[in-house]
């Protein structure tokens, strides 16, 4: 059976008795966790990306706007970015040139 995710950890789906873990303080019981279950939620706001900045696709790194859009953005071809805001594309996968470096939009919303 597939992974099941929560808030809070993940972890995988017990097949014998169906019952989920509470590896990283997930939910745990006979039942997917609902809207009973308490759950903690605490944003971790990801960096602004900054201007004049060399940035690799190595790793993943994510960033968002001076001026935030509502989007995430992973550098997914190395460069160094322009010393001005570029105008950043707002449909998931589409991407923006920043310098010589290339961002894809990610969205910022999360749906379980």
């Amino acid at each position: 059976m597939a992974a099941r995710y929560w808030v809070g950890g993940t972890d995988t789906w017990n097949n014998s008795s169906t019952f989920w873990s509470t590896t990283d303080g997930g939910a745990s019981g006979s039942a997917a966790p609902t809207t009973a279950d308490t759950v903690n939620i605490t944003a971790k706001p990801a960096p602004t990306i900054a201007r004049s900045t060399s940035y690799t696709s190595a790793t993943t790194t994510i960033g968002t706007p001076a001026t935030g859009n509502g989007y995430y953005y992973e550098c997914t071809t190395s460069g160094t970015t322009a010393s001005t805001e570029p105008t950043w594309n707002t449909t998931v996968g589409g991407t923006t040139v920043d310098g010589t470096a290339v961002w894809t939009t990610r969205a910022s919303i999360i749906t379980i």
